[in-house]
């Protein structure tokens, strides 16, 4: 009698169970499809939610703000700063980057106005106004001037910068709203010192009168607070030097001159002075929906941190996008509860039915598994066989279930239930791990029935085979033991524990919240009862 190879044997019996084999590996193929789905299925419903609620924003951009701390005046930590904030764009947001703007403000100065100069002694009590330098980029770019021009930065005699006795001189712009609350034209000088007495004065010409050139241009949508008059704040207001005093009811002056500008002059009058930083960025909130949930919350929380810690002392605001991903995250977690058990229960039922469709391959095999072990062929042997025949088996089914469950997943967008929210497009897809490793641990599951029921029914010999099919046993393995009633139990403690929580999620103030898997075992648990 010719002996057949291990291959060939396993060709030989794929060719004869072909029905049952191909009934095994539509359940695994279905089985695999269904645990891959729950993965994909999340993940879609979060991206959809997400871009919705992107969509519901007001504005067309979102914007990001760097608040930087104050630090000393000089040109190299103006630069390295700036630096700094583009190297973090770079690595983290590139990909939904569109502009930033930088405002630069100064310490309070008191400001001597044509019509209100110093006290000659600080001791006087005479009222003295309040003000502010700084400096936004790209501020003449987006200004209409009522009057007069745009500060320069040159450095000469003439325009721009000059030098003074007293201290620097330097130009400035004010808005329309300044120009009318101190009563300020184009030309008019002011004095700015720290105190009174101070040996250095700052010299500032007004040279323009400034209004926005488009409001609805999303540069302004930062630009605007600084135009008017900062007010002094009503509960806690800022006391003056000693000596003189303040209008509390007076804003303070806002006094744009350009970044370079500002630098140079301090370099030059030797004053020690700091400045405090903001960074406006913006970003595009269609790009932004490319991202996943997970990489968005990363790369936000990475670029902060990138900021804060090459910036110490700044402060990261992310505008309203954390908020939604919180909302998103509690509202996807209750959704997870009646998904992960209805997918629960669908695996189980067909795994149950890949379990019968299996005992009965076994049973047609019993006789040619006992013909083969009482020929000396072992149990190892055995198991290689059933091993390699498992293995094709779920070889196919995993590598089509996490397609299939895609596929399924992106379709599922064009039915009428989320036609408002998809216009119907089909639902985003983001391939990750997790409905592969899904599929692969559904796979190994049917692989290891498959590989020990064979294994186990062909241990019994030839002898005890033809005893069996004499004589059949009553009772099967699970009623004999009484292992049923055992489960029915196991399934009443399971659901009275269910009842008493009166929920699966689990949780408490110091506990993050969470599902109890144990509890979604127990219609699983009815249903194998049910089957036995």
């Amino acid at each position: 009698m010719k002996q057949l190879s291990l291959p060939s044997l396993i060709a030989k019996r794929l060719s004869h169970d072909r029905a049952l084999l191909l009934a095994v590996l539509l359940a695994t193929i279905v089985a695999a499809t269904l645990s891959a789905v729950a993965p994909v299925y999340l993940t879609s419903l979060e991206q959809v939610s997400f871009n919705t609620s992107l969509d519901k924003l007001q504005s067309p951009f979102l914007q990001f703000t760097v608040l930087g701390p104050r630090e000393p005046l000089s040109q190299k930590a103006f630069q390295q700063r700036e630096q700094l904030v583009g190297d973090a764009i770079e690595q983290h947001i590139s990909d939904i980057y569109l502009s930033r703007e930088r405002a630069v403000k100064s310490v309070i100065y008191l400001v001597g106005l044509p019509g209100q100069p110093f006290p000659q002694d600080r001791d006087t009590g005479e009222i003295v106004s309040r003000g502010y330098l700084q400096s936004i980029s790209n501020l003449g770019a987006h200004s209409t001037f009522v009057e007069g021009r745009m500060a320069s930065s040159d450095v000469n005699w003439n325009d721009g910068i000059i030098s003074s006795q007293q201290g620097p001189i330097l130009e400035a712009v004010i808005g329309i709203e300044t120009a009318l609350e101190f009563g300020l034209l184009a030309g008019d000088y002011l004095q700015l010192i720290r105190d009174i007495g101070a040996p250095t004065t700052l010299t500032v010409q007004i040279v323009g009168v400034l209004k926005p050139d488009d409001p609805s241009d999303h540069y302004w949508s930062n630009a605007t607070v600084y135009l008017a008059p900062e007010p002094n704040d009503e509960e806690f207001p800022l006391p003056p030097p000693q000596g003189v005093s303040v209008d509390n009811e007076q804003p303070f002056m806002t006094l744009f001159v350009t970044q370079d500008a500002l630098i140079d002059a301090f370099a030059q009058g030797r004053i020690l002075s700091r400045v405090s930083s903001v960074w406006f960025i913006q970003a595009e909130k269609d790009s932004m929906k490319k991202w996943s949930l997970s990489e968005t919350r990363n790369r936000l929380s990475d670029f902060g941190e990138k900021i804060e810690s090459s910036i110490p002392g700044s402060d990261v605001v992310t505008s309203a996008v954390p908020g939604l991903l919180n909302k998103l995250k509690q509202r996807i977690f209750i959704f997870k509860v009646p998904l992960l058990l209805l997918l629960t229960i669908m695996v189980a039922t067909v795994l149950l039915y890949l379990t019968m469709i299996i005992s009965r391959l076994v049973q047609s095999r019993e006789r040619d598994a006992s013909l083969m072990g009482s020929r000396g062929i072992g149990t190892f042997r055995l198991l290689r066989f059933y091993a390699l025949e498992g293995v094709v088996i779920t070889v196919v089914a995993v590598s089509v279930a996490p397609f299939a469950a895609i596929a399924l997943i992106a379709l599922t967008g064009k039915l009428p239930y989320f036609r408002d929210v998809t216009a119907g497009s089909t639902l985003p897809i983001a391939v990750q791990p997790a409905p592969f490793i899904a599929a692969a641990a559904t796979g190994f599951l049917s692989l290891l029935i498959l590989v020990m029921a064979g294994t186990l029914s062909a241990r019994g010999g030839l002898l005890l085979h033809k005893l069996r099919s004499s004589r059949p046993p009553i009772l099967t393995f699970f009623h004999r033991y009484y292992l049923d009633v055992a489960l029915l139990v196991l399934g009443g403690l399971t659901f009275w524990e269910l009842h008493a929580r009166g929920r699966f999620v689990t949780g408490g103030p110091f506990k993050d919240v969470g599902i109890d898997v144990t509890l979604l075992i127990a219609p699983v648990l009815f249903l194998i009862m049910v089957a036995l």
